[in-house]
């Protein structure tokens, strides 16, 4: 859990520039939902378990893609 923390940041930097608004987008999206989830856990718990998990696989997923150097849409990025 507390590598899943650390990732996002690290990440967003190795990529090239067409991929860091995404990745701002996914990182500002985890703080909204950790500072939401600091007043509204007991309501929306599972929600935001899930939601956590899923935008850090999206990460994850351009991560491996920009490391792998594989063409997304044909022209290595988005």
């Amino acid at each position: 859990m507390t590598q899943a923390r650390a990732q996002p940041v690290p990440a967003a930097r190795r990529h090239p520039a067409p991929w860091r608004p995404y990745d701002l987008g996914v990182i500002l999206a985890l703080v909204a939902m950790v500072a939401h989830g600091i007043v509204d856990v007991p309501f929306f718990k599972n929600d935001l378990s899930l939601e956590f998990w899923a935008l850090l696989g999206i990460l994850w997923a351009a991560d491996r893609w920009t490391r792998a150097g594989n063409a997304l849409y044909g022209r290595g990025g988005p």
